[in-house]
């Protein structure tokens, strides 16, 4: 069984809790529910059923929420390498150092991407 501890997403119980009292209980298995609440849970909660595959499961205000996932984080643009190739070369013969740099830093920022 799940439950929250001042709000926080629902885990399962510790083996220590601590009463108002100053008390400490060890064993989950025998808290009461009293003692769970007196320490400051509230629960049990049971996650409700989602499709991993297109939704997450989330804990917003006290209460489980089933979200779709967010859409995939856009990848590396793809660069072209044979025109980089060509340009790197076009720029190396005309002694373009500017076109070069700017080319060769695109190529190295492309292959730190993948």
């Amino acid at each position: 069984m799940l439950y929250s501890f001042h709000g926080a997403r629902p885990k399962p119980l510790p083996f220590r809790i601590t009463l108002p009292n100053g008390f400490t209980r060890t064993d989950p298995s025998t808290f009461t529910e009293d003692e769970i609440q007196a320490a400051g849970f509230t629960g049990p909660y049971a996650p409700p059923p989602y499709d991993m595959a297109t939704e997450q499961l989330g804990w917003v205000d006290g209460a489980y929420v089933v979200e779709p996932l967010p859409p995939p984080p856009l990848g590396p643009t793809p660069i072209d390498l044979d025109a980089t190739a060509a340009g790197i070369l076009n720029a190396a013969a005309t002694n373009d150092v500017t076109a070069l740099a700017t080319l060769l830093n695109d190529l190295i920022d492309a292959a730190q991407a993948m």
